[in-house]
């Protein structure tokens, strides 16, 4: 099992600052602090009842803060950057609302995305164009504990396929950092884990492997208050 995460999830040490969005705890996440106040439009899949992480993004950027979600009826705070879709995230209606929101064709967008576990099916399958427009992504990867066990169920994805989507997008992306979620797991393997992603155009270099272990003090919180964080080095 680490082996088969030091391959996908391995994280590289990117040499720009490291800012955390959002409250400490659950919904809250790292970004790079690298041209952020050139970002056109965030996408930010699965809100709830928490609008920290954008309303972070504010402070540094004009953007527009897209957000979508169909299982809520409105924002639990106003900004006037902020536009609600009451919409789900799904491999059809993400390509949609890129093709829709970005029709220039910019290549400055922000993705924050939280949407319990039907993230792997649209970077299964979305095209690497779409996924070449965000400067920055911030995912949350659900169930990961079904990479061990071989299946998973509801949308299909076994083992190879879960470790194929990292693959994938490590082809445009390095992993600047990664967080796991405290609220359940498999021995030292978190279920799910918070991982921020930098396009690697935005590098002049190749970057090294991390040289620290995660998590980093007064930069990650515990999900869970309540039990231990998880400590994260296979890429030592």
């Amino acid at each position: 099992m680490a082996e088969l995460l030091k391959k996908a999830l391995t994280p590289y040490s990117i040499p720009y600052p490291k800012l955390r969005f959002g409250r400490q705890g659950d919904g809250g996440y790292i970004v790079f602090n690298h041209q952020l106040e050139q970002i056109t439009n965030v996408f930010s899949y699965g809100i709830n009842d928490d609008v920290s992480f954008d309303l972070d993004f504010t402070k540094y950027s004009n953007a527009q803060i897209n957000m979508f979600d169909h299982t809520i009826s409105g924002l639990p705070a106003y900004h006037r950057q902020f536009k609600l879709y009451k919409e789900p995230g799904s491999l059809g209606t993400c390509i949609k609302h890129i093709t829709d929101i970005n029709s220039n064709k910019s290549n400055k967008l922000m993705l924050k995305m939280d949407i319990e576990g039907h993230e792997w099916e649209i970077f299964k399958y979305i095209p690497l164009e779409f996924l070449s427009m965000f400067e920055q992504m911030v995912i949350e990867f659900h169930n990961l504990e079904f990479m061990q066990n071989h299946v998973f169920g509801f949308v299909n994805m076994t083992q190879s396929d879960m470790t194929a989507v990292f693959e994938r997008i490590n082809t445009v992306f390095y992993l600047g950092h990664i967080h796991g979620n405290n609220c359940g797991g498999i021995k030292d393997v978190p279920n799910t884990v918070e991982c921020t992603y930098i396009r690697k155009d935005l590098l002049e270099s190749v970057p090294r492997v991390e040289t620290i272990p995660y998590p980093i003090d007064n930069l990650d919180f515990k999900n869970n208050v309540h039990e231990p964080d998880y400590p994260l080095r296979w890429w030592l």
